[in-house]
């Protein structure tokens, strides 16, 4: 077996829940199943590990010096965005009741592990950093400002995004039955160590925004004036990067 199922059976465990994997058969299914005793979960366990050669870099100049430096972009990208993609079509192939939940279990790891971690988040919720023109014109996360997997995946009802062996349960608030997930075991265990990532939650706090309207989202000026209409304000959009030698 992989470390990563055996990593992911390992922390199932450790939270009282009955995991074992699903036996591997000719159509693609999930990886792991685990029961509460009331609930089902179906869990497909993804990888993905930085890849220097398919980062992006830039040459910065000092004097008679030239540095290279590697540049990684905090947003969505297409690779993650194709393994979530097949992961949910994996969980969607197994049979399963009706009441069953469905989590991608994404394990990031290597030198660059945080930029990955946060281009899965922005793949996910189409996370993008945006100033508003009044107040303190600080810095805020917008959910759903780009394209994002969270709402094209009612099937899935979370994103176990594991940065090295730190756990994060992101919620996915356009699940089916949503809200029993909720309040389901492995989402309180987790959130009694603050390790849930709720848009709903962090929206009600003030600490996001978020844009739930289905205005197309490859033209970011008529995103901008969505959310101008709803909110009353204006924004830039910030596009975050992660600089290193």
């Amino acid at each position: 077996m992989e470390p990563t199922k055996e990593f992911a059976l390992k922390v199932l465990r450790n939270l009282g829940l009955d995991a074992s994997e699903i036996p591997v058969c000719d159509e693609k299914r999930a990886d792991l199943k685990a029961t509460d005793g009331e609930v089902t979960y179906l869990i497909e366990v993804k990888e993905k590990l930085d890849n220097p050669d398919g980062a992006r870099y830039e040459t910065w100049k000092s004097g008679q010096t030239e540095i290279r430096v590697r540049v990684d972009s905090h947003s969505r990208t297409s690779s993650i965005a194709n393994k979530l993609n097949e992961a949910r079509q994996q969980l969607d192939s197994t049979p399963s009741l009706p009441d069953t939940f469905r989590v991608i279990w994404m394990h990031v790891h290597g030198t660059h592990v945080r930029s990955r971690a946060r281009q899965a988040l922005c793949t996910f919720y189409g996370l993008v950093h945006l100033i508003p023109h009044s107040g303190k014109q600080v810095p805020m996360h917008c959910f759903y400002f780009d394209y994002n997997t969270a709402f094209d995946m009612p099937t899935v009802h979370g994103l176990m995004l594991i940065e090295n062996d730190e756990p994060l349960l992101c919620l996915n608030e356009f699940a089916h039955n949503e809200s029993n997930f909720r309040h389901s075991s492995l989402v309180q265990e987790f959130s009694q160590h603050g390790a849930v990532y709720d848009p709903i939650e962090r929206v009600k706090s003030g600490q996001a925004i978020a844009l739930r309207s289905n205005v197309p989202r490859k033209d970011e000026a008529v995103v901008l004036e969505e959310l101008h209409r709803e909110t009353n304000d204006h924004y830039s959009v910030l596009r975050m990067n992660q600089y290193s030698y």
